[in-house]
Parts: structure tokens; C-alpha cells; sequence
């Protein structure tokens, strides 16, 4: 059954822009976190030790949230152009 949503949600180019403006969203979180007010008010909120450091942890999470963006965007573009997309890769400079 899931495997079926999935061949159907993968031929609606509004499917990928959806699952792209969502990694973008909680991207832009991350980015917001990384501010030093807001950071000390998250690691407070969270329960983190003293020092713990938002911009440290979430750098990277940003980045890879950004690339998988990025590679879900391409595919709707690709989908609206109606062609199959290539599922098989997460690299964009194979996409």
C-alpha cells in the first residue's frame, strides 16, 4: 500500500515542491536557532547543558536540510516538465 501512495505522489510535481518548501521551512528554523539570543533561549528551553552551542550543532543539519531542498525542488521542476524523476540519486550534480 505504501509503495503505491508513493509511485502516485512521485508523478505530482506538487508533492516534491511540498516536501522541498518543508525542508526549507525547518531550515530556516535551524537558521533562526543559530542566533545567539535565541540560542541561549532554546538551549534553556531544551534542558542542554551550559555552553552548548546551537550554532555548532545545527550548522550541518542546516546544510544538508538546504541540499535536500534543493534536490526535491529540482525534482518537481522536473516532474512539471513531465519526466520521470531520477529517484535512484541524491547527488545534485547528478540530478
Amino acid at each position: 500500500m505504501h509503495n503505491n501512495i508513493y509511485e502516485k505522489r512521485k508523478e505530482l510535481a506538487i508533492c516534491w515542491y511540498n516536501k522541498a518548501s518543508d525542508l526549507r521551512g525547518a531550515a530556516g528554523a535551524l537558521w533562526a536557532s543559530m542566533d545567539d539570543f535565541r540560542s541561549n533561549e532554546i538551549v534553556k528551553e531544551l534542558g542542554l547543558w551550559t555552553g552548548f552551542s546551537m550554532k555548532v550543532a545545527t550548522t550541518p543539519v542546516y546544510a544538508m536540510l538546504c541540499g535536500m531542498s534543493l534536490e526535491l525542488l529540482y525534482k518537481a521542476i522536473v516532474v512539471a516538465k513531465g519526466i520521470e524523476p531520477n529517484t535512484k540519486s541524491h547527488k545534485l550534480t547528478e540530478l
